[in-house]
């Protein structure tokens, strides 16, 4: 039994192990590196926590509705009474040397000038706030991770066509050296090509580190270990087509961009600011009762009462109505800029939409050009075995379809990064 306990927890650990090192080793996906990063940035993080704390201010916003209630208490004890007086200068009498006294309370608001009723709602619109910047935050992050994932993919992409010349190379090395041992070429032309391999191999060591650091900024932005991150995609071999059912006239999508809506509550939270401020210069009115107990002059006693409670700040005009009107030019303002930003924000939206298209346009041109440069390469191997072109000919025939490929990869790359920067500015699922 023994035995057979100790092979089920070896098993058991070495399925652990396995299964950590499949982990480890899968490949991440787009949609994984968001959702990883939707949970472990720490932009989301705080954006969840302001939600969190508006929610909170919220609740404490509407427990002005209720009454407020107060206990006091006061004693003391004196060595000296605090009441004297003499009889005929000849006995001396004090009392009241000690008293306990207590109560409790409560007010009811009854009429506030409406700021209970306008802080409830400016706490209401916080968290709408709130609400609408965690928005903000994950369209941040969403626009990151898309940035540097695409931007793994391409320079992966551009590694793949290097090895692929770097092979190329290297069997036209093989072939020239042969050549220079039978004499037919000189030794400029195999110079010329350890040159170009040489420039491969510099171009790798460029590559390698730009690939490295990419991948450390997106494991620190999705929260994984840097070794972890490999990237799955595999470069399309065709050209997108413009996504015209995405698109959204940029009136229609402009209600529901959040920071249109931003401008929107700000322009409310001010325009509530200012009837609290005209409400903080109104009576109020409140209802009370208490019950006190007092024990003084050897005498002890209770009683309950009611109350009304008025309160007329006189006084505070003088300085209400410069607080009301500076509100007021703040709450305009706010509308002027609203309209304002309104227009910047829909011109924002159309040069998105043109920034995909042109990112379409300029992956197509990129994709018309690997045709011609992949015929031209073969062209010129035919006429380099055939002794009628020259090896630095051949080696700028591998160069420019080296070229367009490497084109063709970041214009892909640029056209997934404009489809997810559109489809954010026309509040749409990226």
């Amino acid at each position: 039994m023994k035995l057979i306990h100790q092979l089920t927890l070896t098993l058991t650990l070495l399925s652990v192990l396995l299964a950590a090192a499949t982990a480890q080793s899968q490949p991440l996906t787009l949609d994984t590196c968001r959702q990883m990063a939707l949970r472990n940035n720490i932009k989301i993080r705080t954006a969840k926590n302001a939600v969190n704390e508006a929610k909170e201010l919220r609740n404490e916003a509407f427990t002005k509705y209720f009454p407020q209630v107060n206990a006091s208490g006061f004693a003391f004890k004196s060595n000296k009474g605090l009441v004297q007086f003499g009889l005929l200068d000849i006995l001396s009498v004090s009392f009241f040397d000690k008293s306990i006294n207590s109560g409790i309370t409560a007010v009811q608001p009854i009429f506030m000038g409406g700021q209970i009723v306008n802080s409830n709602k400016l706490a209401e619109i916080g968290v709408a706030v709130s609400e609408l910047q965690r928005r903000q935050s994950h369209n941040d992050v969403i626009q990151t991770v898309d940035k540097y994932f695409w931007e793994i993919s391409a320079l992966q992409a551009k590694r793949r066509t290097l090895m692929a010349a770097m092979t190329a190379v290297d069997s036209l090395c093989h072939d020239v050296s042969v050549a220079l041992e039978a004499g037919l070429i000189t030794s400029n032309e195999l110079l010329e090509v350890q040159l170009r391999r040489s420039e491969l191999q510099a171009d790798s060591v460029d590559l390698d580190n730009g690939i490295s650091l990419c991948k450390m900024v997106l494991a620190q932005y999705i929260g994984s270990d840097t070794a972890q991150v490999d990237i799955s995609y595999i470069p399309a071999d065709t050209v997108p087509d413009i996504p015209y059912h995405l698109y959204r006239q940029p009136g229609q999508a402009l209600p529901d961009n959040p920071d249109y809506l931003l401008l929107k509550e700000n322009v409310r939270a001010l325009k509530l600011e200012q009837r609290i401020e005209v409400g903080k210069n109104l009576p109020s009115i409140g209802a009370g009762a208490g019950y006190f107990y007092q024990d003084a002059l050897g005498s002890k006693h209770s009683y309950g009462a009611v109350f009304m409670a008025v309160n007329i700040p006189l006084s505070g005009w003088w300085g209400g109505a410069h607080a009301i009107k500076r509100k007021r030019i703040a709450s305009e303002t706010a509308e002027a800029r609203l309209n304002d930003l309104s227009e910047l924000i829909e011109i924002e939206m159309a040069k998105a939409w043109d920034d995909l298209t042109a990112a379409q346009r300029k992956a197509a041109i990129a994709h018309k050009a690997i045709e011609p440069a992949t015929e031209n390469l073969r062209l010129y191997n035919v006429f380099y075995q055939a002794g009628t072109t020259t090896i630095t000919d051949l080696l700028a025939a591998h160069a420019l379809h080296r070229q367009t490929l490497d084109r063709f990869c970041e214009a892909t790359a640029a056209y997934q990064v404009a489809l997810t920067q559109y489809l954010i500015a026309t509040s749409q699922q990226p």
